[in-house]
């Protein structure tokens, strides 16, 4: 399984209600061109920080599912946001690891990830519910267990390589108003549901 193939997965077991934040670099650029829509919100720029927003949204708004779509290195830089993320408890936070090994995004450097057992880690910080998967299937039963059973982590190992020529999302201004605005609206369609 690659990048591609992996995000694939992911999104083919979302429907569009869920807030989706990505890492920085070619996550984040390869989600935005094959899949962006207002309820996306790349992090650029900002290694080791996404879960850390993911982990404040879904906090300050327990009825939205917050997927958090990271990069091993990126992990590697914010190992502590695990802790948070159980101490805080959201029951829709969900953090996947795209693992390659590598500084993806950069010149394919190796990461320490080889001798990282995150999926150990989370167990050990108190995750609900782990997972580790290396094939789309798998994957996408993970993802489809994993939502609204959270603090969930599932560590994704995928292959080298994969298209590297995406343009760069929106500017930041943009993704902020359209990403609050989606939040905006799926407050008016979930109280709606619920009258």
């Amino acid at each position: 399984m690659n990048r591609k193939d992996a995000i694939a997965a992911i999104m083919s077991t979302t429907c569009g209600c869920e807030a989706v934040l990505s890492s920085l670099g070619l996550i984040s650029r390869e989600i935005y061109d094959c899949y962006d829509a207002p309820n996306k919100f790349y992090v650029p720029g900002s290694m080791g920080l996404v879960s850390s927003i993911g982990i404040g949204l879904a906090v300050s708004r327990p009825q939205t599912t917050v997927i958090v779509i990271d990069g091993d290195a990126s992990l590697l830089m914010n190992l502590g946001t695990l802790v948070t993320a159980v101490q805080l408890s959201p029951a829709n936070f969900l953090h996947i690891v795209l693992d390659n090994g590598v500084y993806g995004s950069c010149s394919e450097e190796r990461t320490m990830s080889a001798k990282a057992n995150f999926e150990e880690i989370a167990r050990i910080t108190g995750f609900r519910h782990v997972y580790l998967v290396d094939a789309q299937e798998e994957l996408k039963a993970a993802v489809k267990e994993a939502i609204g059973r959270g603090p969930a982590f599932v560590r994704a190992r995928i292959s080298l390589g994969g298209r590297r020529d995406f343009a760069r999302p929106l500017a930041l201004e943009i993704l902020r108003k359209r990403f609050m605005d989606f939040l905006v609206e799926s407050d008016i369609v979930g109280r709606s549901k619920s009258q």
